[in-house]
């Protein structure tokens, strides 16, 4: 209802992925032509000369690679608030079973665990705390470091928007694996830049998860297709051409 009302309130309507606009129109939240998305979606866009692999940022991954024992090692990693809404406990599960069949795998996991609001299960919690090769490293100011450090980023969330930390992994060259909900999959597409997993299920998250340590040249050949899309489709400064169009569009 309060969604209702703030869309009757206003002139425009500006979904953030292509997706939402969707949902909008078929729970009939407002008009179709109150609707836009702004260029290919998102809220800001991202600056894509900030993500990148620099030599800075590659010298201080050195030193968490190092810290972390992550050399010689495929490196899982997730970014965000760890909680059970982020598929955290699928995330724990699908790994820990890999450790079991695989050596030289790790998985990064940074975020902070928020115990009051939607917590992850007791048995996640107890696999992350046991389980060596889960690194949890908290919150980070900067998370680039951690992406270049990564061979793999994996978001297996319930429900998002349009997740920026995605734009941001694929700046940073990184495959990823997301669940199959809005804005993650106007973000990756299947075998292209990344692999898509039904959300809430372990066993196809395991299996995506499993295919990057089985095909070895796997994560190479994503990886290829992940930067220049996100510099074509959602740097910054091309979002806010867009968003500069609309409003001399709205002012004539």
């Amino acid at each position: 209802m309060l969604e209702k009302l703030t869309y009757a309130c206003a002139t425009k309507v500006y979904p953030n992925s292509y997706g939402l606009q969707k949902y909008i129109l078929e729970n009939n939240l407002t008009s179709k032509n109150k609707l836009k998305v702004i260029g290919y979606g998102s809220s800001n866009g991202i600056d894509t000369n900030h993500f990148k692999n620099t030599d800075e940022v590659l010298e201080q991954s050195k030193k968490i690679k190092n810290k972390y024992d992550l050399k010689n090692q495929f490196v899982f990693c997730f970014v965000g608030r760890v909680v059970k809404d982020k598929g955290i406990d699928e995330l724990s599960f699908s790994f820990d079973k890999l450790t079991k069949e695989f050596k030289n795998i790790k998985l990064l996991i940074v975020g902070k665990f928020e115990e009051d609001l939607d917590p992850i299960s007791e048995e996640c919690y107890d696999i992350v705390e046991s389980n060596n090769n889960i690194i949890n490293v908290g919150f980070q100011n900067d998370i680039r470091p951690f992406l270049a450090s990564s061979d793999c980023f994996v978001l297996p969330t319930y429900r998002e928007g349009f997740p920026n930390v995605v734009l941001q992994a694929c700046s940073m060259e990184l495959p990823c694996i997301v669940s199959n909900i809005n804005g993650c999959n106007e973000i990756i597409e299947n075998n292209t830049n990344g692999l898509i997993v039904e959300p809430k299920n372990k066993d196809e998250l395991y299996n995506a998860m499993k295919k990057f340590l089985v095909d070895k040249s796997l994560a190479g050949k994503l990886s290829s297709n992940t930067r220049d899309d996100i510099i074509k489709k959602h740097d910054r400064k091309q979002f806010f051409k867009c968003l500069l169009d609309e409003y001399n569009e709205l002012v004539k």
